[in-house]
């Protein structure tokens, strides 16, 4: 864990989002992202393995989503949990983004199935957003994290390329703020 700096989190993230931005850019979804499925070789770059559940899918004929879903609490998007529901690039940055959450944490993020039925209930997503509430990072570090992490499909980013924008310009808007409170 000490190795993990906040500086190299980021670049094992960036990594990350260029192979996933890769495989989407050629029309497959892994499904399967976790942290036990991302491996940090001895010259700090991530592997991102275990591609079976992209690999049926690519074997069928059809378009159609295969009935074989792979499911981890606390990573998994809940649209990943409802037989024939959609699933876009948008449900592998989700469980990215809980990856990367654990790894900020050291936690897993609420399971979306318990953040969708309180949401549901009562209108309230017991996620609490991690920007600005964890030291070391860029608060636009955090919050496109936070962003990716939303509970509903259509309110999170939606490439692996917006979200490594989103990283980038929150972070040139901060080092803006930060040189005109130091002029």
């Amino acid at each position: 864990p000490e190795r993990l700096t906040p500086r190299l989190v980021r670049s094992l993230l960036m990594q990350v989002l260029d192979a996933v931005a890769y495989i989407h850019e050629h029309d497959v979804l892994h499904r399967d992202i976790s942290p036990d499925n991302i491996l940090i070789d001895s010259a700090d770059r991530p592997v991102l393995i275990d591609f079976g559940a992209a690999r049926e899918q690519a074997t069928r004929a059809s378009r159609l989503l295969s009935t074989m879903q792979t499911m981890k609490d606390g990573y998994s998007p809940q649209e990943f949990y409802i037989s024939g529901s959609k699933q876009v690039p948008a449900s592998d940055l989700y469980a990215l983004a809980a990856t990367f959450h654990h790894l900020v944490t050291g936690a897993a993020p609420p399971s979306s199935q318990e953040r969708l039925a309180e949401a549901a209930q009562s209108g309230r997503d017991p996620y609490e957003p991690i920007k600005g509430r964890i030291g070391g990072y860029d608060d636009g570090f955090l919050a496109a994290i936070d962003a990716a992490l939303a509970v509903f499909p259509a309110q999170r980013i939606q490439s692996a390329r917006d979200w490594v924008a989103a990283i980038d310009q929150r972070r040139r808007e901060e080092a803006k703020r930060e040189e005109a409170m130091s002029d």
